[in-house]
């Protein structure tokens, strides 16, 4: 069996240091090293009562670098970390620690509860990223972990300034990885009201802080790639450089549905035909001063159908990619309204119009409300990145999907370009203190159709996965910078 190091930082915790102690002894570990940082009560003194190893700190270093602390003076085969202000049951650590002690496994974390908290599905995000699914929600912020002294060793775990980044570091070396035993640490936990100050929609501090050690941790990773490894497919944003496009203009009216106020409406279509003429006529009922409709590598009769209805048409020969005709169509919007829709499936007015006067009643960017399972990355993402920069209650709704609506001066704020990535529009938005509502709920998974290339794959993320979750990384590598 392997020989075993606990590693506890301290921060006055002489009520429950002793307990903590005397219960992690019955595992006759090679060593109990206790970081007292910053104590000012008897915690030093109880520790070496007991026969820890004690390093002082008179400064407060915070946990996880008192963690690294204790593992550079480790010397046992396996390092387990533990908190102090609570005791965890034998049998439950027992059942805990067997695999590692034994040689089966490389890491041990927590298997935390199923549902997705505001950080439980940064931990899943990050796990899946790196190659293991297999950690689920499992993560170095919380006590109890434990690692190999080789994996340690091999990995930056000591170099790191968070746990996050730690986890990141010794899930590049790990080989295996064990998630299977949950210990409930929420209830022996202590309370405390100034961190865990949360209710509704309102992210606590605690939750704050440790969604912020993500977003930093991941940042640090994507200095050599801001898309995190993951694909443009296909995406020609240099064309929003040009401004100098094949326009045909149509036509529209001035309308008195939006206080004096006018509409815009953006489709993208690229091969069409069976559902522009359709989409047009929906848009026209809400009286838009223009459809721009933005054709690229179309083969079909997009073209022609959307000139005998009016739309303003911009042409492409050669297809943009995702989301970058967006950024053409409202970069030509006269509108002080901009509504953009797709042209594979038709939306009614009816689900079109509370967008546009969402913008008209004075919200900067309007979303499409939904609340998808936390089951799939794209959802996981939207909801991340909608608590990372603290919009909790936007739920996954996400510039990702459509329909959805924002005022000129936001586009001219945040820049045309950036409407060619979703995730990073909506975070600048969010960001630069618009108002960014969920306004009305319309079911376009239903209308969407599936793309056998784009929404499967034999290994790895289908296509469009790909993009956007490589998007969400855009997203984040901008807010780390902010």
């Amino acid at each position: 069996m392997r020989s075993l190091s606990v590693i506890i930082p301290v921060f006055n915790e002489e009520k429950t240091l002793k307990a903590v102690i005397t219960g992690i002894k019955l595992f006759q570990p090679l060593e109990i090293i206790v970081v007292a940082n910053g104590c000012t009560d008897h915690s030093s003194t109880i520790a070496k009562e007991n026969g820890c190893i004690v390093i002082e700190h008179t400064e407060k270093l915070g946990q996880h670098s008192a963690r690294v602390e204790g593992a550079k003076k480790a010397n046992g085969d396996v390092l387990l970390f533990l908190d102090a202000d609570f005791a965890l049951p034998f049998s439950e650590l027992q059942q805990f620690l067997t695999s590692i002690l034994f040689g089966n496994c490389d890491v041990t974390v927590n298997k935390n509860p199923k549902e997705h908290s505001s950080t439980e599905v940064w931990k899943k995000l990050v796990a899946e990223w790196k190659g293991h699914k297999e950690c689920g929600k499992g993560s170095f912020c919380k006590a109890p972990f434990a690692l190999t002294k080789e994996v340690l060793v091999k990995s930056d775990f000591i170099k790191s300034t968070y746990s996050v980044e730690a986890f990141i570091e010794t899930l590049k070396v790990a080989g295996r990885i064990e998630h299977r035993h949950e210990i409930d640490t929420k209830t022996l936990n202590r309370f405390r009201p100034s961190h865990h100050n949360g209710f509704f929609h309102k992210i606590s501090c605690s939750e704050k802080r440790v969604i912020k050690e993500h977003v930093e941790s991941i940042s640090k990773e994507l200095l050599r790639d801001k898309r995190g490894g993951y694909k443009d497919v296909g995406r020609n944003r240099e064309i929003l450089a040009i401004q100098n496009y094949n326009v045909q203009k149509g036509w529209g009216v001035r309308s008195t549905l939006y206080d004096g106020q006018q509409l815009s409406v953006i489709v993208p279509a690229q091969n069409e035909a069976k559902y522009i003429k359709s989409v047009i006529s929906q848009a026209r009922q809400l009286e838009p001063l223009e459809i721009i409709v933005v054709i690229n590598g179309s083969t079909d009769e997009t073209e022609e159908y959307a000139k005998s209805l009016g739309a303003t048409v911009v042409l492409f020969e050669n297809r943009l990619g995702h989301d970058v005709g967006r950024g053409v169509g409202a970069s030509l919007a006269q509108g002080d309204i901009l509504l953009f829709v797709d042209s594979d499936f038709t939306i009614p007015a009816q689900d079109l119009f509370p967008f546009a006067k969402a913008i008209q009643s004075g919200i900067d960017v309007a979303l499409n409300k939904q609340i998808d399972p936390l089951t799939h990355p794209v959802p996981l993402w939207k909801y991340a990145l909608n608590v990372a920069c603290d919009h909790k209650k936007l739920e996954t709704s996400s510039l990702v999907a459509v329909p959805h609506a924002m005022s000129k001066k936001v586009v001219e704020s945040i820049g045309y370009n950036a409407l060619a990535v979703p995730p990073l529009a909506q975070c600048k938005a969010m960001k630069e203190g618009f108002l960014v509502e969920a306004v009305h709920a319309v079911d376009v998974h239903t209308l969407n159709a599936i793309r056998l290339r784009g929404h499967f794959a034999q290994q790895g993320y289908p296509p469009t996965t790909e993009l956007i979750v490589g998007d969400f990384f855009e997203a984040i590598h901008y807010l780390a910078k902010l």
